[in-house]
Formats: C-alpha cells, sequence, structure tokens
C-alpha cells in the first residue's frame, strides 16, 4: 500500500492516473510529507476499513472510511519524548 510505505510520488502518480477521488488526499499528502522530511522513522498501518456499499458495475460508486496510524521512533529504537 503507498500510504503504508510513505511513497508520496506513488501516492500522486496513483491519483493522476485513476482519477479517483479521496477525501483526504491532502492531509494524507501532508502526513506522507511529514513522516518523509522527518528525523524520525515511522510506520504507518491501516487499522479499519469500510464501504458504503460493494461497487458491482463500472457506474457504481460507493464511499469508503479508512482509519490508519502512525507510530514514530527516532534513532535508538525509542518513541520521540514529545
Amino acid at each position: 500500500n503507498l500510504i503504508e510505505k510513505n511513497d508520496l510520488k506513488g501516492f500522486d502518480g496513483y491519483i493522476e492516473n485513476t482519477g479517483n477521488t479521496i477525501c483526504g488526499e491532502q492531509p494524507i499528502r501532508l502526513l506522507m510529507s511529514t513522516i518523509n522530511h522527518s528525523k524520525y522513522k515511522a510506520q504507518t498501518e491501516f487499522v479499519r476499513y469500510a464501504q458504503s456499499e460493494k461497487v458491482k458495475n463500472f457506474d457504481d460508486s460507493s464511499v469508503s472510511y479508512a482509519s490508519a496510524v502512525s507510530l514514530f521512533w527516532n534513532e535508538d529504537g525509542n518513541k520521540p519524548d514529545n
């Protein structure tokens, strides 16, 4: 998963290639950019996912809901002080 890998370039390419609309796209991009420029190491995992309904045809639409957690630690393996 591009978000879990903090692959901002890949995420941007996905948006451009698919034309998918993602509510929260900008906060997701901000988080990934912050992680990529941080002195801390980070791991992001999705912990919950749900859809308003299953898409069966090309013209169908659905709203997806996702929750993710990002954990940060410093170079010696400890969590940051603040």
